[in-house]
């Protein structure tokens, strides 16, 4: 037996007896113990969730990182259905702390995945999921102390990184790692070198201020911008947290006509270590702003808008002042001097989510567009120039025992528009562009070879349903994935090419509360039509976690 799968059962073997004892112990609501609602995890979907049929009032969706729950008074009141209705993980989980609770450790939570004939990311990042096993260790504590509060929450993973058929993407050496969609410009290699590869990551740690209504801090968390849940269009959890600093409104305020959020990130991502750049070179610039509105009168509706640069990291005097200073210049390159010469993608979008807690509804929106127009003429004429949008929907009921259960849908569209297909850039006239990578030195949206905003991938092209059951003793979920990888007029082809590069999925998750213990287990079909544009292959992937909760440690 490998070592891998002593790694992968005896902590199951070890703990499930005592934690079944443990369980009749343990007296209902007495465990409760704080929801570390991260972006991309369970917790921040409950917590949507319970959002939606009105047992939390809703956030502002411009910035979600986890620390909500920091954020929000204890006088916070949810709606009109918590006067009947309790969460159904209330015994076992709280959104917001108490009051009196100043420190405490986050769950200790060991998790395995196998997949059995390619990479497949059946989870948020930071963790890379190899082909065969890949194991992940997390944990930490957390802190507040009046206006500082802090969160230390590492992750280690180790994928066995096993070998599989890679694409031919021209390159030989370490850059047959490389990605076969765009092997000079997108750094979001088909495999992370022909070895085990492990990384300890700082993970979803960060320490925050909060005065007069403003927030500062530090952060390696994920940061997911806009209404998307699986498909954001500029920033999610698909790839992990970058460290970053923050500033902004720690809640929204009023302005008169509604209330507003505003959030400013600069922060620092790194190639992967199989691109073309070493050391100091390997670093990039992320920065941009966030904001939203909430208009007074319109219950449940918030728009908002985004601009984020992704540059090379500044190596000259000066040069870092003016690129913090970027995401605030015009749109028109009529305007600027020198913006074709740039090192750097710019993204900007508009977003916008209407939710109806009576209803248990809501439903998301976004538009994306890369790069400037011309002037603005162009940009009339030509809206949808390197764009793409993506459009979602949450549909959540609360039942008379206690359970609620939430339908979801989501869709990304993404590429070429009218001005390719029309022949005005004659090189791509009928060639795919997909907005996420166009300077070779910056590498596409990625940080450490991951990318950063939607889980369809950087072709952001896809379609996602799913289904959440949430109970007093855990959680059952199924979803169904179509994500389009590639089309024949995009990356490295082969005279054997046919078709689009199409990614079929389907999922199912039971989460179970055993005591002081959560269990979970999971099992992906992924189907993989004309892969590498050449054949289908089929991968399982299988996924098992244990996480222990702890009781909070005092007011400290």
């Amino acid at each position: 037996m490998s070592l891998s799968v002593l790694v992968a059962l005896l902590p199951a073997a070890g703990v499930w007896i005592p934690s079944v004892a443990e369980a009749q112990r343990v007296q209902p609501g007495a465990s409760a113990v704080w929801l570390y609602s991260v972006p991309g995890s369970a917790a921040e979907r409950y917590a949507r969730t319970l959002e939606n049929v009105g047992l939390r009032p809703s956030r502002a969706l411009s910035v979600r990182d986890g620390g909500e729950g920091w954020e929000r008074r204890s006088d916070d009141r949810p709606g009109a259905s918590a006067a009947t209705a309790v969460p159904p993980w209330n015994d076992t989980y709280r959104l917001n702390l108490p009051d009196e609770t100043r420190v405490g450790l986050l769950p200790l939570q060991l998790g395995n995945s196998y997949n059995t004939a390619f990479p497949f990311q059946g989870g948020s990042g930071p963790v890379w999921h190899g082909r065969g096993f890949t194991h992940s260790l997390s944990g930490g504590a957390f802190g507040r102390w009046g206006a500082l509060s802090m969160v230390l929450n590492p992750i280690w993973f180790r994928a066995e990184n096993r070998a599989f058929p890679m694409a031919n993407n021209g390159l030989d050496g370490d850059g047959r790692f490389r990605s076969p969609l765009s092997p000079n410009k997108l750094d979001q290699p088909q495999r992370f070198g022909d070895e085990p590869y492990s990384r300890l990551s700082m993970g979803n740690s960060a320490i925050r201020l909060q005065v007069l209504g403003m927030g500062l801090g530090l952060s390696t968390a994920p940061q997911k911008w806009g209404g998307g849940d699986l498909h954001p269009m500029v920033l999610g959890d698909a790839g992990g947290g970058v460290p970053h600093l923050y500033f902004g409104s720690a809640r929204p305020f009023s302005i008169g006509i509604g209330r507003a959020s505003v959030r400013y990130v600069a922060g620092r991502t790194l190639e992967s270590g199989w691109y073309e750049h070493t050391g100091a070179e390997r670093r990039r610039l992320l920065n941009g702003f966030v904001l939203s509105f909430q208009p007074r009168g319109l219950r449940g509706l918030e728009v908002g808008a985004t601009r984020l640069f992704h540059s090379a990291w500044p190596t000259q005097r000066g040069e870092l002042r003016t690129l913090l200073a970027r995401p605030f210049e015009g749109f028109l390159k009529r305007s600027l001097e020198g913006v074709s010469e740039r090192d750097d993608d710019q993204f900007a979008s508009v977003f916008f989510r209407w939710a109806v807690p009576e209803d248990g509804f809501e439903m998301f929106g976004e538009f994306l567009r890369v790069d400037h127009s011309w002037d603005a003429r162009t940009g009339v004429l030509e809206p949808d120039d390197q764009s793409g949008y993506s459009l979602g929907f949450r549909k959540s009921w609360l039942t008379s025992s206690g359970s609620i259960s939430t339908l979801r849908g989501e869709a990304i569209v993404s590429g070429s528009g009218h001005r390719e297909r029309g022949g005005a850039r004659i090189p791509q006239a009928y060639r795919s562009r997909p907005p996420y990578w166009d300077d070779p030195v910056v590498g596409g949206l990625t940080h450490r070879g991951l990318f950063l905003a939607s889980a369809a991938g950087p072709y952001a092209n896809g379609q996602s349903l799913g289904f959440d059951r949430y109970q007093r003793n855990g959680r059952w979920s199924w979803d169904i994935n179509r994500f389009v990888v590639r089309n024949p007029t995009l990356g490295a082809t082969t005279e054997a090419s046919s078709g689009s590069d199409v990614l079929l999925i389907v999922h199912g998750e039971l989460v179970r509360f055993v005591g002081r213990w959560d269990v979970t287990v999971g099992a992906a079909w992924v189907r993989n039509l004309n892969r590498y544009l050449i054949s289908d292959k089929t991968n399982v992937g299988l996924q098992f976690s244990l996480s222990r909760r702890f009781a909070a440690l005092g007011s400290g």
